[in-house]
């Protein structure tokens, strides 16, 4: 046989397997239909199966997510590096409306039409919060006026940024210690 011919039966028998792969019922008489179609529950339905009669089921007693693994196997970020990670994203991000000390003392804010926002963070309600919930709140955004910065920083700077906000709001800062509005 000459090279040309045994490539061309080589791809004719390639061809041939593998329309024949495309079978629904392909060897020993394996139906796999049948296979791809299985009954199952949808989630929040009802279940004859399970003796509670519900579809969705708690993990079993014991069992471990893998997102609290991951969690759990970080290792715990130096805390001097988040503060100053924190302080320098606050001052990117967070100063321009409400303050360098958190007080809402800024351009920004003074110029806002009325009804003015809360724009200090070291008084309530802001100062009730934890840094969980501020957390969320720069992530999601709040009301009209504070726009959701998920897209800029990411989930350890939001939380580096609420854990600034939460020493901003512990301590008193003496005037002289920040710059003067520019």
């Amino acid at each position: 046989m000459t090279q040309c011919t045994s490539r061309t039966v080589l791809i004719i028998a390639g061809i041939v397997l593998g329309i024949s792969g495309c079978s629904e019922r392909m060897g020993k008489g394996w139906d796999w239909n049948r296979m791809r179609n299985q009954p199952r529950y949808q989630p929040y339905r009802d279940s004859k199966f399970f003796a509670d009669g519900k579809a969705m089921q708690l993990p079993p007693a014991g069992t471990v997510s893998r997102e609290s693994i991951a969690a759990d196997s970080a290792a715990p970020p130096d805390s001097a590096l988040v503060a100053t990670r924190g302080k320098a994203q606050y001052g990117i991000y967070c100063a321009v409306c409400h303050g360098v000390r958190g007080d809402g003392n800024s351009i920004v804010a003074t110029n806002m039409a009325q009804p003015s926002p809360p724009t200090s963070l070291i008084v309530p309600p802001v100062s009730l919060m934890s840094a969980s919930i501020v957390a969320t709140v720069i992530a999601n955004g709040f009301g009209t006026r504070m726009p959701s910065f998920k897209a800029d920083l990411s989930a350890a700077d939001r939380q580096a940024v609420a854990e600034y906000v939460k020493t901003l709001q512990n301590r008193d800062l003496p005037v002289a210690a920040t710059p003067p509005h520019q």
